[in-house]
């Protein structure tokens, strides 16, 4: 399975921190200080942008089409992106919202913040569940698994957690990447793997969750990963995107083509995925 560069387009005119996919549109967030909507199927911009205060680090699309904004400074925002409406706003007064997640089935909107905090909130009304300590530094990434209907928590401690949200405790926690762990996906067959501030990648075993494997991946910190059928796709601050087989975690492709740092990758369909970058730009790549 190889994958090419299809095309590539300028979305933003600073770095682009974040992504996050509705259908056929993709929501992108820069440190220009703007989000902007991009039509996958025709690759062109929509007329829509939100203008933000502080730089946007963090987005999450929720089952209902509403948008979530994470900002740098510890400001949370939900919109609806069809009437351009704000629906809820909160300040954390944090240096960070560096991830979001959500469970339809259980309602609930979970926010991953640079003090080592988790906030949980009511989707419905909004309410503040749950606000305090999972981890002694700042939640990277946060990931709700309705397998295990635990959220997987990484940390720039170094830890990865499983957090109950329902009894509201940390169940179980271990140290993945002593320099910091960033990003993380769950396989489908039940297996947790991260990529650390080390430019490793770990992987941790079905529900014991022991390290099966691990390898120098990148020669910088790896930001984001994707499953992607047998493959896991991770991307690094060394510019570059690697493909892995899943099987035996053996290397099969890198693909160069960002200037700069590549901040986040994200599955559009069974064939592509995108990226973008500290250069503004977003790539999709596709085996078909």
């Amino acid at each position: 399975m190889i994958f090419k560069a299809i095309s590539q387009v300028q979305l933003h005119r600073n770095p682009i921190y974040a992504v996050a996919q509705d259908g056929s549109s993709l929501f992108s967030a820069s440190s220009d200080g703007t989000v902007k909507k991009f039509n996958l199927d025709l690759f062109a911009l929509e007329p829509f942008t939100v203008r933000t205060s502080n730089t946007c680090i963090s987005l999450h699309v929720l089952q209902n089409g509403w948008l979530c904004l994470g900002l740098l400074n510890g400001d949370f925002h939900v919109i609806n992106p069809q009437t351009n409406q704000e629906l809820f706003t909160y300040s954390f007064g944090e240096k960070g919202i560096f991830s979001i997640d959500s469970s339809s089935a259980l309602g609930q909107l979970y926010i991953g913040l640079s003090s080592g905090k988790i906030a949980v909130i009511d989707i419905d009304t909004f309410t503040l569940l749950f606000w305090d300590i999972v981890a002694s530094d700042k939640i990277r990434r946060v990931i709700w698994s309705w397998e295990h209907q635990r959220l997987f928590v990484s940390s720039k401690d170094g830890s990865i957690a499983l957090f109950n949200p329902t009894s509201w405790e940390v169940e179980h926690s271990w140290v993945g990447h002593d320099m910091g762990s960033n990003a993380l996906v769950l396989t489908k067959d039940g297996r947790c793997i991260t990529g650390g501030k080390d430019g490793f990648l770990c992987i941790w075993g079905k529900d014991n969750w022991r390290l099966e494997h691990a390898f120098p991946a990148h020669r910088g910190v790896i930001y984001s990963m994707i499953t992607f059928g047998n493959l896991i796709i991770s991307a690094s601050r060394d510019k570059s995107i690697k493909v892995w087989s899943l099987e035996d975690y053996s290397p099969l492709q890198k693909l160069n083509g960002h200037r700069q740092s590549v901040n986040a990758i994200m599955q559009q369909n069974e064939h592509s995925f995108v990226s973008v970058s500290d250069d503004g730009s977003l790539i999709l790549w596709s085996n078909a």
